[in-house]
């Protein structure tokens, strides 16, 4: 195979602004805007019980309002300049987003500033916020592929704070108060190790006396850094089935913890998962759907956090075709954990990976995407540079020895989401079946 060419990235700057905050500078100077990601240690798995969604709905209060600007006048100040800003909530942390362009720095920055200094948190803003989420519940409950991956991801990691609904329920979200709201924002968000990373057309040095002087009061001097304990192991097969009625089809996932984003198989488990599931023509899409035709579409994917994520397989298939489809699954990830990849399967996989890397790195916003999760989860300094490389070095024997460690078809959480009967002698045939009700997740 021929050699790939290095990807090579300006070098970037890191400074510490205070203890609590540090800064990332990295100067693209090919068009004239930039990107802001202000990254804050712990999210959604720092949630108290019985308030399920607080830190999403207390990122998504952040921009309704902050400093001397209303909700109205602080997303019509972001929007004159032609920019946006939004907030990210995931397990481990909260990010704050923005695109602007360069000439705007001054002024987007301020904004920043307003929204993690001096918030308003409205009552008539936390009302609506709450009705939003409680909607976007509704429309969760609605789409069956994406309720049955939070059913899946409870399933998994059970009680550990992964296993938390990011978005909360509708008990939970309801219960949350303005007082909560204040509470989390002092007690978690603000006494939380920051990162802020900016790539653009920038100029370091005027970045970072700029963040100096808006953000030099963020100084406390033992910031609180996240870090969740360990899932729970799986020890069983265990098949978890949901009644939803009406449903012409089955959607189902099949998968148990998997890796820390930092642990060092990260691409030899990349390049089993692609080859397992991870592309068009994968061993999954090639068994299940053109061989088969159970289904149209079917894949694996790595979730990985700063604790072990889980490995899952996404498919849906119709309610009579469910049980067949689980065994294949089975069978697939038997079949590649004995049979050694071949050298034309291993280098056209490794193709497909280095061949799309480049387009996750050519935007300013997936830099400092990729430049916060290297310093977020540990990563090493030459993770994106090398990333390419890495992969390539990959063989055939750690493939199969990489699939027989992280992947199982017998210690595995199955779930199903469908129109099921009562007669599930197929699954129970196949695995320790448990019956939940919808309510169970969503209370």
């Amino acid at each position: 195979m021929n050699p790939i060419k290095t990807i090579t990235l300006p070098e970037y700057k890191e400074i510490d602004i205070t203890d609590q905050l540090k800064l990332v500078v990295m100067e693209r100077k090919n068009i004239p805007s930039f990107t802001f990601r202000l990254t804050i240690w712990g999210g959604a798995s720092n949630d108290i019980t019985g308030k399920e969604g607080l830190h999403r709905l207390t990122g998504r209060l952040l921009k309704k309002g902050a400093g001397d600007l209303d909700a109205v006048k602080f997303s019509e100040a972001v929007e004159s300049l032609g920019g946006s800003i939004g907030v990210r909530t995931n397990y481990d942390y909260m990010a704050v987003i923005g695109d602007f362009l360069s000439k705007d720095i001054d002024r987007a920055l301020y904004l920043l500033a307003d929204m993690i200094l001096t918030p308003r948190f409205r009552k008539t803003e936390i009302e609506l916020s709450r009705k939003n989420a409680i909607g976007d519940i509704k429309a969760i409950m609605d789409n069956p592929s994406n309720l049955c991956s939070i059913l899946h991801n409870k399933n998994v990691f059970g009680k550990h704070p992964y296993g938390r609904m990011i978005i909360g329920n509708p008990i939970s979200i309801n219960s949350i108060t303005q007082a909560d709201i204040k509470k989390n924002y002092i007690n978690s968000i603000m006494q939380s190790k920051m990162l802020l990373t900016i790539v653009g057309d920038v100029r370091t040095q005027m970045v970072a006396d700029r963040i100096k002087t808006l953000f030099g009061d963020l100084n406390r001097p033992d910031p609180y850094t996240f870090c969740p304990p360990k899932p729970r192991k799986i020890n069983s097969r265990r098949i978890y089935l949901t009644n939803k009625s009406q449903q012409t089809q089955t959607h189902l996932r099949i998968g148990a913890p998997g890796i820390k984003r930092n642990d060092p198989e990260y691409h030899g488990l990349m390049v089993a998962n692609t080859y397992f599931g991870g592309s068009f023509t994968s061993r999954l899409m090639t068994e299940i759907r053109v061989n088969r035709g159970l289904t149209y579409g079917i894949r694996s994917a790595i979730s990985a956090y700063m604790q072990p994520g889980h490995l899952s397989v996404i498919t849906f298939t119709k309610n009579e075709t469910a049980v067949e489809s689980v065994r294949l699954i089975f069978n697939e990830i038997k079949r590649m954990q004995e049979r050694k990849i071949t050298r034309l399967e291993l280098d056209n996989t490794k193709k497909y990976i280095t061949g799309l890397y480049p387009l996750s790195l050519e935007t300013n916003k997936k830099i400092a995407n990729k430049l916060s999760d290297t310093i977020l989860f540990d990563l090493p300094e030459d993770n994106i540079s090398d990333f390419r490389e890495k992969i390539m070095e990959v063989s055939s024997e750690e493939v199969r020895e990489v699939s027989r460690r992280k992947y199982s078809a017998e210690n595995v959480i199955v779930t199903g989401l469908g129109d099921i009967n009562d007669d599930i002698s197929g699954f129970k045939k196949i695995g320790n079946v448990v019956n939940k009700q919808l309510n169970y997740y969503f209370r």
